[in-house]
């Protein structure tokens, strides 16, 4: 069956942008979404708004970033999606339960960072956001842009809860192993890299 997202044999996502070169629109998707990147988390962070913990938070985050580029950003994939990597074929949730995984997924965090607001240790915080990160993985709600919405969402919610994130202290490639390990059940890896990225932000 045909991908409705992408333009007729090209293997090009659709998008608004006419781009029917896929290293053009890759490019170009990498320069927009960065920019609204940076225009989104200094909106947040310089205003009383607040992200919302919720799958609708998520969608929020993945329209301001992609919106400029895809007319479905910040909606749920129709299509079944999976992944190949060293340890095999990885299937995503059905396009069908997309919204009810990840309510579940998204229990977790919110327990993580309700703990952390009665003063659980960082570590075990960061443990609980780790969890919640690896079950999100697999719930992989959009046709495209899934690991970089992620990350900025979770960057948004540990702000809120005085917790900064930093995604540089640890490379893409290694990240994406972790992120393997954790769809199979292995929490170590992604543990191990949210206590290597998270920190307390000072209230001095």
């Amino acid at each position: 069956m045909a991908d409705p997202y992408l333009i007729p044999e090209t293997g090009v996502l659709r998008n608004k942008l006419g781009i029917t070169d896929a290293s053009e629109l890759a490019e170009a998707d990498y320069q927009i979404a960065e920019a609204s990147a940076a225009e989104l988390l200094e909106f947040f962070c310089s205003s009383d708004r607040l992200i919302q913990v919720s799958m609708h938070g998520w969608r929020t985050v993945h329209k301001a970033l992609f919106d400029d580029i895809y007319d479905w950003a910040g909606e749920y994939r129709t299509v079944f999606m999976s992944k190949e990597s060293f340890r095999g074929v990885s299937h995503f949730c059905a396009p069908d339960r997309i919204g009810v995984e990840g309510d579940r997924a998204l229990e977790g965090l919110k327990a993580a960072l309700r703990h952390h607001l009665r003063w659980a240790p960082l570590e075990k915080v960061l443990n609980g956001m780790a969890d919640a990160y690896a079950a999100l993985n697999q719930v992989h709600p959009f046709r495209e842009g899934n690991g970089r919405s992620q990350k900025i969402f979770f960057t948004l919610l540990a702000l809120r809860h005085g917790i900064r994130l930093n995604w540089g202290a640890i490379a893409p490639e290694t990240h994406d192993v972790a992120a393997v390990h954790g769809f199979h059940g292995d929490m170590t890896m992604i543990r191990e890299q949210f206590q290597a990225i998270g920190d307390q932000i000072s209230n001095d």
